[in-house]
């Protein structure tokens, strides 16, 4: 399996996991962009706090959850294009 393929099957796992944590999430904007914001922070504190020791073990499952985040984003957009009769983008 290609490097693409791996993380592609990962985020999809997170977005699964998040899926079934909190169900289907339909935030405004601005929640959403506070939420993905405080994902990247996560990972940000991960490198200041570790630098590079270690650093590709412990940061990667924090970009994972911000990607998946920023993909719950995506769906949640589509659907409220959806309900509105506009084609996704």
């Amino acid at each position: 399996m290609s490097a693409f393929d791996i993380v592609a099957v990962d985020i999809l796992a997170e977005r699964q996991r998040q899926e079934a944590k909190w169900g289907q999430q339909n935030h405004d904007d601005f929640v959403w962009l506070a939420i993905l914001m405080e994902e990247i922070g996560e990972a940000v504190k991960v490198l200041l706090d570790n630098g590079h020791d270690g650093f590709t073990k412990i940061i990667r499952p924090e970009l994972l959850q911000a990607v998946a985040v920023g993909a719950a984003w995506l769906e949640c957009i589509d659907r409220r294009a959806a309900l509105r009769g506009e084609e996704e983008t």
